[in-house]
């Protein structure tokens, strides 16, 4: 006689995307079906009009302008004095 137990298997989000990447377009949209079914979370994909690249690059190019005059050294370090260490977790 062989008892088994059912461990619950923790996974990080990289190996979630990781294992999502290897899954076809249909399968990518069956499963973005399902989440909608049983949560809130809604998966979109990125907006690539031209309006929200410039967009974006404006913006990059006010954080390098601020990151120039900040007494910190690296993002990692103006992000922890912003928001706390937990921003990058």
């Amino acid at each position: 006689m062989t008892i088994s137990t059912y461990e619950k298997t923790k996974w990080t989000l990289d190996q979630v995307l990781e294992a999502v990447r290897t899954l076809t377009r249909s399968e990518q949209y069956q499963l973005q079906d399902a989440i909608k079914e049983i949560s809130d979370v809604q998966l979109v994909h990125p907006n690539n009009s031209s309006r929200a690249k410039e967009r974006g690059w404006r913006l990059a190019k006010q954080i390098r302008a601020e990151l120039k005059t900040t007494t910190q050294n690296t993002l990692d370090d103006t992000m922890a004095s912003l928001r706390g260490r937990a921003w990058s977790l």
